[in-house]
C-alpha cells in the first residue's frame, strides 16, 4: 500500500513537471507574448498624467495633456529593467545632473567719494549671481515575480545613492576701496550680511545612501504593456558636509578689504519608514 501511495504521488509530481512544462505562454489573439520574458528591457514613466489625458477625453475637460514625466518628478530619475528570466529582473535608476544659473542686474556706478551718478550721462555697473548644482542618484535593485497571467505581483530590495552640492558665488561691478567703504549692491535675497556682503555661499557634499525593500503589481493592459504600483519601507542615511560663506568688507583698523571665511552649518538624518513611491502609478513599456 505504502509502495503504491508512493508511486502514485510520484506519477502526480512527474505529470505535474510535464504540465509545467508544456504550459503555453500567454499571448494576445495576434500571437503575441502578453508578460515579458527573459532578455526584455522595460522604460518606466508616470503613468498618471496620460490616465488623466485618457479620462479627460471623455468628460470634455479643456486642460487634456498627452507628455510624459519621470516616475518620481521629485527625484527625476530615468528607470529602467532588465529581465535575467522571466520571473526576475534588475532595477536600474540613474539621475544625471549638472546646472549653472547666472541672473545679472544693473546698477548705478558708483562716483569717487560715494554712490551717485555722472549727472546727465550716468554710468552702469552689473552685479551677479552665479549658482551651480550638482545632482547625482544612483538605484540598482533585484525584484522577484509570481503570476502567469495579466496580472503579477512583485517583490525585491533596491540600494540607493544620491550625492548632491551647490555653490553660490557673487561678482559686483562696485568695489570695496577706501574711497567706497559701503558700494553700492544688489540685494540677492542672501548676499547682505552685516557689515559685509558675500562673494561665496559653499555647501558642503551632501551624501544619502538607503536601503528599500519593496512589494507591489502590475496589470498588463496591453502586451508588454503594463500599469502597477508598490509600497515600499527602509532605512536611509544623509550626511551634509560643512558648509561656509566666504564675506568681505573694509577694515577701517586696516585700511583694506578683508575677506573673512564664516562656517554656516553641517547635519545629518536618519529616516526609517514606509512609502508608496510618492503615490505613483507607473506605466512600463517592456521591449
Amino acid at each position: 500500500m505504502k509502495r503504491a501511495i508512493t508511486l502514485l504521488l510520484m506519477v502526480f509530481v512527474f505529470a505535474g513537471g510535464i504540465l509545467a512544462e508544456e504550459q503555453p505562454i500567454l499571448r494576445s489573439k495576434s500571437g503575441i507574448p502578453i508578460l515579458p520574458e527573459a532578455g526584455d528591457f522595460a522604460i518606466g514613466v508616470n503613468g498618471g498624467v496620460m490616465l488623466d489625458f485618457v479620462g479627460n477625453m471623455f468628460n470634455n475637460t479643456v486642460n487634456n495633456t498627452s507628455r510624459f514625466d519621470f516616475l518620481d518628478p521629485d527625484t527625476r530619475f530615468i528607470f529602467g529593467k532588465y529581465f535575467l528570466e522571466d520571473l526576475k529582473a534588475v532595477r536600474v535608476g540613474v539621475r544625471l545632473g549638472q546646472q549653472r544659473l547666472v541672473n545679472a542686474i544693473y546698477l548705478l556706478e558708483d562716483q569717487p567719494g560715494g554712490a551717485g551718478s555722472k549727472g546727465d550721462d550716468p554710468e552702469y555697473v552689473l552685479d551677479r549671481h552665479i549658482t551651480s548644482q550638482t545632482n547625482i542618484m544612483l538605484g540598482l535593485g533585484m525584484e522577484w515575480r509570481k503570476g502567469v497571467h495579466r496580472i503579477q505581483g512583485f517583490y525585491g530590495v533596491d540600494l540607493g545613492l544620491a550625492v548632491m552640492r551647490d555653490h553660490e558665488a557673487f561678482k559686483y561691478g562696485n568695489e570695496i576701496s577706501s574711497d567706497n567703504t559701503n558700494p553700492s549692491t544688489t540685494n540677492f535675497g542672501n548676499n547682505i550680511w552685516a557689515g559685509s556682503r558675500a562673494t561665496k555661499l559653499h555647501q558642503g557634499f551632501g551624501f544619502m545612501v538607503g536601503v528599500r525593500g519593496f512589494v507591489g503589481f502590475e496589470y498588463f493592459i496591453l502586451p508588454k504593456l503594463s500599469v502597477g504600483g508598490e509600497f515600499g519601507w527602509g532605512p536611509a542615511v544623509g550626511f551634509l558636509g560643512k558648509s561656509y560663506a566666504e564675506l568681505e568688507s573694509w577694515d577701517a583698523v586696516k585700511e583694506e578689504v578683508v575677506i573673512e571665511e564664516r562656517p554656516v552649518g553641517r547635519g545629518n538624518v536618519i529616516n526609517i519608514d514606509t512609502d508608496n513611491a510618492n503615490g505613483v502609478i507607473k506605466l512600463l513599456f517592456h521591449f
